[in-house]
């Protein structure tokens, strides 16, 4: 909560509530933000902005979040989790925000770096990211669906709602075989050894043999299946590349394998101030 989280010079707080004039202290370029329930001590969004611009997208979500009915997925996304929060437990936010000269991805991977820092300080992820939602409500399908969110029937409940996968821990380098302390499978070759690789869920990481840095990291319920996509679609996988994979169970919802890829790529930019070489997002 700190004005220098992450030696980053963050913003006053601004109440959602606050006239525009009051986010004029937010750039007009990109940047990060965080948003917090006032009052209480703890992160229920962290988000990034590049084309939108910091000040815009801030005020953006602030106007979305604090409308009548559920808001719909755009223009912000998080705007309907926010809200679900609010309607429940009767809260009102504040948001504070970072300017950064960064590209786009380096942004982005900035971003998952603070959503791995929140994690592992806290024990929890923030609320409303991961694609997680709040359990007794149901996120909005897209406007032109007409099909508004809202809180669930008595008794029902929103999977997306669960428990936080643990935060991974720091350790090792990103090309170890027991990297941020969980157990990596043996590297094999994507070109010619790809039947080594369980159809199972699970996290990855991509790179070529004596390098001490990343391709790339992903997810999927079905990791060999993702791996040969990668094999025929991504002209800068060669013979010398090889992946090593992190199983997880089969009944792993995805929020959490998103919270799991989240802290890899975040804390991949802790160690090397920068997103592995062919990441996407």
């Amino acid at each position: 909560m700190s004005p220098d989280w992450c030696n980053l010079n963050w913003s006053d707080w601004i109440p959602f509530s606050a006239p525009a004039e009051q986010f004029r202290q937010l750039s007009a370029g990109p940047g990060l933000y965080r948003v917090r329930p006032i009052g209480h001590d703890l992160l229920i969004y962290i988000g990034q902005t590049t084309g939108t611009g910091l000040r815009r997208r801030t005020r953006q979500l602030a106007v979305n979040t604090v409308k009548e009915e559920m808001p719909w997925n755009g223009p912000h996304r998080g705007a309907p989790c926010l809200w679900a929060w609010a309607d429940a437990e009767d809260w009102e936010y504040e948001v504070s925000g970072t300017s950064s000269v960064l590209d786009s991805k380096n942004i982005q991977g900035l971003e998952a770096m603070l959503f791995w820092k929140y994690r592992t300080e806290r024990s929890q992820s923030s609320l409303c990211n991961h694609h997680k939602f709040h359990e007794d409500y149901v996120r909005p399908k897209h406007r032109k669906f007409g099909i508004r969110g809202g809180r669930l029937p008595y008794g029902e409940k929103n999977p997306k709602g669960g428990l936080s996968w643990p935060a991974l821990q720091i350790g090792g380098e990103p090309v170890d075989s027991d990297w941020m302390c969980v157990n990596w499978s043996n590297p094999v070759k994507i070109m010619s050894e790809l039947n080594r690789i369980d159809s199972k869920p699970g996290v990855y990481k991509i790179w070529d043999e004596d390098t001490d840095y990343l391709h790339y990291i992903g997810l999927s319920i079905n990791v060999r299946s993702r791996i040969a996509q990668h094999s025929t679609a991504k002209d800068w996988i060669s013979k010398n590349t090889i992946c090593s994979v992190y199983y997880l169970p089969n009944d792993i919802p995805n929020y959490q394998l998103k919270e799991i890829e989240d802290d890899l790529i975040g804390a991949y930019f802790f160690q090397k101030n920068t997103i592995p070489t062919y990441q996407d997002f």
